[in-house]
């Protein structure tokens, strides 16, 4: 059956039918006695990677197994913001670092990662951040419903920080893990603040070539998700 058939068939099938009505109201949203376990669950079965980093001193351990995944020294970060935001302790080796056009990081031997955190940077380019293997940035909000983070970009530090990488980190806190996306839609929380706002649930992923299943072609390999407080 051609296509031009097919159509005719729906036109002629419809051509009399009397349109259904718009919908009353908003579907029934779920709500979780557990978010953070929801959060986690459907994250992991997206092959996310899920931390929970609220116990005092876990971070740096956490942060060094990441490292070790990703298979590099260096963690490039986001914002100067998002340390405090998530009790991260760091110093600034350059006073600028987080300027616009700066590509701030953090070297770690062997893995291991240290508080404070002695951030350094240079002069950001897209060769610079080409190279880059792990980015690390935080969460506006997340969405236990479907292990969604909501990441907005922020001036200065451009669209291709959170994708261009083959590891990105979010930092997500628990006062803004939302239960459902009818919490993150059906409020004021869309809009932002940055010049764009992506919904991200997991590493990138596509089957586009014979239903094979290929990950890291639109964004991140690997994505780390680490909970805070």
């Amino acid at each position: 059956m051609g296509r031009s058939e097919i159509l005719q068939r729906i036109q002629q099938a419809v051509k009399n039918a009397d349109p259904p009505g718009l919908p009353s109201g908003q579907p029934a949203f779920p709500v979780y006695t557990d978010p953070v376990a929801q959060f986690r669950k459907e994250l992991e079965a997206v092959d996310g990677h899920f931390y929970d980093g609220r116990r005092k001193g876990r971070l740096p351990d956490i942060l060094s197994e990441i490292l070790a995944q990703c298979r590099t020294e260096e963690i490039h970060w986001e914002a100067h913001e998002l340390f405090e935001r998530h009790g991260i302790q760091a110093q600034l080796a350059q006073p600028k670092a987080f300027d616009a056009g700066r590509l701030a990081f953090s070297r770690h031997a062997g893995h291991r990662v240290e508080f404070p955190i002695r951030i350094d940077s240079k002069a950001s380019s897209r060769q610079e951040l080409a190279s880059v293997r792990l980015s690390a940035g935080s969460a506006a909000w997340g969405i236990a419903e479907t292990g969604t983070v909501v990441q907005q970009v922020q001036a200065g530090t451009g669209r291709l920080f959170a994708v261009l990488p083959p590891c990105h980190l979010v930092f997500l806190s628990r006062a803004n893990l939302l239960m459902n996306h009818s919490e993150f839609f059906g409020t004021e929380r869309m809009g932002g603040q940055g010049s764009a706002t992506t919904l991200v649930t997991g590493p990138s992923r596509t089957a586009d070539i014979e239903k094979q299943l290929v990950l890291g072609v639109h964004g991140p390999k690997r994505c780390f998700v680490i909970l805070t407080s």
